[in-house]
């Protein structure tokens, strides 16, 4: 570390080498340090030889301090940081359960159902080509002019994370791979599937309709509206007679006691009338607006604290700081309007129906 002798780069670089091993070893309250011998240093700057004069003596003594304090301060810290430590060591029930969660992640059951599905339904041509290994082709016949991350030459593909180390050929099929997520995307966006007709495997002998309702917020997108309000899914499932069943019927039970209906079974549905399924739609909705109601009160709760606050910050930080500028203050108050505006507008779209009937 290059400095001058006699000058106070010299009185500087002593205080920091000499008192707290400043260029050895990590520095620790660094803030606390210079706060504290902050007025010293600035006489030393003023008078640098009056600190080194008379073999030193002033400096020595500043060292000296320096390096009593930096002693206690470092006891201080190490001995918090243990007490830290000791209180958020290691939980085993909590990483029992983290394992859990990341294992669950990792599997890829429902990827490959999914993926499966929509290779039969889609046309496209998957069979295994060795263990845990399986070629995809796009055919003449798919329903899609285009397949995601699919190309003419086709694609090699597993679900196996240990195969797919083995070989940069292959591509690893997760909630995180492009195929998946364009698939998921495209399907949403074509309204494929939005429709369906199942039937009951047990004792259920009245059709009942799964309305799927979805409310999202929309804006501009420099003011972030996905931030503040995801998408909102309500589900209410009716009897065609008007009955709210949806507490009696949850989505996974409708989808574990029914199979998809075959054609014989959608002659059954040919003689419901329209204007009936469009009154029990309406009817749906209605169910469904309080529940919107209640999120849409928690959510402009959350917002507004969340938003105010960004403009308290700002509005001090303008105050100390004339470089913040009249705009980014104008900016979040014009943000706040509009998301609070557009929230409080919020109407239920309805996604998609699944109607169930008797076997």
């Amino acid at each position: 570390i290059p400095y001058e002798l006699g000058s106070f780069e010299e009185i500087l670089f002593r205080w920091f080498h000499e008192g707290m091993d400043a260029f050895n070893s990590y520095m620790q309250a660094s803030s606390y340090m210079l706060m504290t011998f902050e007025k010293y240093l600035k006489e030393a700057k003023k008078d640098p030889d009056a600190f080194l004069e008379n073999n030193q003596k002033v400096l020595k003594d500043l060292v000296g301090q320096t390096k009593e304090t930096y002693k206690e301060v470092k006891k201080l810290l190490n001995s918090g940081r243990n007490r830290l430590i000791a209180l958020n060591s290691f939980h085993k029930d909590e990483a029992i359960q983290i394992v859990k969660d990341i294992q669950s992640l990792e599997d890829s059951s429902q990827v490959r159902q999914f993926l499966n599905h929509s290779f039969d339904e889609f046309g496209v041509t998957h069979e295994e080509a060795k263990t845990e290994q399986y070629f995809l082709c796009p055919t003449e016949t798919m329903s899609l002019p285009y397949f995601p991350s699919l190309n003419s030459d086709g694609l090699l593909i597993t679900y196996d994370r240990k195969v797919a180390t083995t070989t940069e050929k292959i591509d690893l099929m997760t909630i995180d791979h492009p195929m998946v997520n364009d698939l998921i995307d495209l399907i949403l966006s074509q309204g494929i599937g939005n429709v369906s007709v199942v039937k009951w495997t047990g004792p259920r002998n009245i059709p009942a309709l799964e309305c799927i309702f979805v409310a999202n917020l929309m804006g501009q997108s420099q003011f972030e509206p996905a931030r503040y309000f995801s998408t909102e899914v309500i589900r209410v499932l009716i009897t065609l007679d008007g009955k709210d069943v949806s507490a009696k019927l949850s989505f996974d039970q409708m989808n574990q006691e029914s199979v998809q209906a075959d054609a014989k079974d959608m002659q059954k549905i040919q003689g419901l009338p329209r204007s009936s399924l469009k009154n029990i739609i309406a009817l749906a909705k209605k169910l469904a607006l309080p529940q919107l109601e209640k999120i849409k009160a928690e959510k402009l709760t959350l917002m507004t604290k969340s938003l105010d606050d960004d403009i308290s910050r700002l509005e001090n930080l303008k105050a100390k700081n004339p470089n913040i500028r009249d705009n980014e203050l104008v900016f979040l108050q014009t943000k706040k309007k509009e998301l609070l505006e557009g929230v409080k507008n919020l109407d239920l779209r309805l996604d998609s129906l699944r109607l169930g009937i008797p076997k």
